[in-house]
């Protein structure tokens, strides 16, 4: 199969209410993003108690492929059509600079998504899917397999609990990044480590964040090589 897109994503869960869009903001914002070629715009994100529609800070690179979002509960970075160590390098360069802008803002959950996308033939879908499943006498057109696991990684001296989940997925999907924007069957592989949510103190600084993001990436990497291998199936 031919590895046609790739998306990745970094969370830092935290309270972003001083980060209301505003010139002020936008201006500290820019000075310290600007050199990465990220420019300001807003945002709307639904409170769900109110109904209400908030707005919401966000940079935004020219092409859309590198974006960080400052909503009420989380900073997101995503990075599109990037490998996965390019993406961590991005990664980090705005976790510190985050660090710089805001030493004292403290975060309770932590977590990185790593997306790739591959096309392939009907026989090379069957095959992996016979691989995945038990019931092998049907040709589905889409499928989910799921896995979560728990693991304990280190900090600060202790354990951190966290989420391991790897799915790997068969559907259509449309994206701007490939085939034109045209409807598209692929294989989706999707990992997803997070630390977990029943621990909701806030622990993490940005400082402090950096060596579990390394223990979180690292994890990641790790499924990618294993539950990628089989979507390198051949026909036969």
């Amino acid at each position: 199969m031919n590895l046609i897109h790739q998306e990745h994503q970094g969370f830092f869960f935290c309270n972003n209410s001083d980060l209301s869009p505003s010139p002020d903001v936008f201006k500290t914002l820019l000075e310290h993003f600007g050199s990465m070629g990220l420019m300001p715009n807003i945002g709307q994100e639904l409170n769900i108690t109110t109904g209400e529609n908030k707005q919401f800070v966000i940079l935004v690179n020219g092409t859309g492929s590198l974006r960080i979002e400052f909503s009420s509960m989380h900073i997101l970075v995503v990075q599109a059509s990037s490998t996965m160590e390019d993406f961590y390098s991005t990664f980090m360069q705005i976790i510190e600079k985050l660090s710089a802008l805001f030493p004292f803002k403290k975060g309770n959950r932590l977590s990185i998504v790593n997306s790739k996308f591959f096309n392939g033939s009907e026989d090379q879908y069957l095959k992996l899917y016979k691989s995945l499943f038990t019931y092998k006498s049907i040709r589905p057109f889409e499928w989910e397999n799921r896995v979560a696991e728990k693991k304990n990684l280190n900090f600060k001296e202790s354990s951190e609990e966290v989420n391991s989940i790897s799915t790997v997925r068969r559907g259509e999907m449309m994206s701007p990044f490939f085939n034109n924007g045209k409807l598209t069957s692929v294989i989706e592989f999707n990992i997803d480590t997070n630390t977990s949510p029943k621990n909701n103190d806030k622990r993490f600084s940005f400082k402090e964040s950096i060596d579990l993001y390394h223990q979180i990436f690292k994890n990641n990497t790790l499924y990618t090589t294993n539950f990628t291998e089989p979507l390198s199936y051949q026909d036969s």
